[in-house]
């Protein structure tokens, strides 16, 4: 397993032990691999602080590769443990997060759609009588 090779290693293998009980083991699993990413970054650059530069170069390495709703979704891993670092009493930047468009469009169904709809669970409820009573 790769561990944390940065000056905050320390305090990252703490935030990730706080959030085990709190969280599921997938979503551990992510913030683990969303945090080793940022660590690497520090530790290339050899930082012993995190400076607004920093995290902006690693949100930008991340539009490179990934989805904006993505981005958004990792920086808000990162943003959880900067909190837990200035509970801590450190003095970090603290980045927005990125907004994503939101592009859903709901499917809207048709009057004949919704009749047959409405038909099948129709037929469905009178064959099935005795499973509700």
């Amino acid at each position: 397993m790769t561990e944390f090779q940065s000056v905050f290693k320390q305090e990252l293998a703490e935030y990730l032990e706080i959030s085990q009980g709190t969280i599921s083991d997938d979503t551990l699993r992510s913030t683990r691999r969303i945090l080793l990413s940022f660590d690497s970054l520090l530790a290339e650059e050899n930082a012993n602080r995190i400076s607004e530069s920093a995290i902006n170069h690693w949100i930008r390495k991340l539009q490179q590769i990934n989805a904006p709703k993505t981005v958004s979704d990792k920086v808000s891993y990162l943003r959880k443990f900067l909190r837990y670092l200035q509970y801590k009493g450190y003095n970090v930047f603290m980045p927005g997060c990125p907004k994503t468009p939101d592009n859903y469009v709901p499917y809207i169904f048709s009057d004949g759609e919704i009749q047959t709809l409405l038909s099948c669970a129709d037929s469905w409820a009178s064959r099935h009588t005795g499973c509700f009573g």
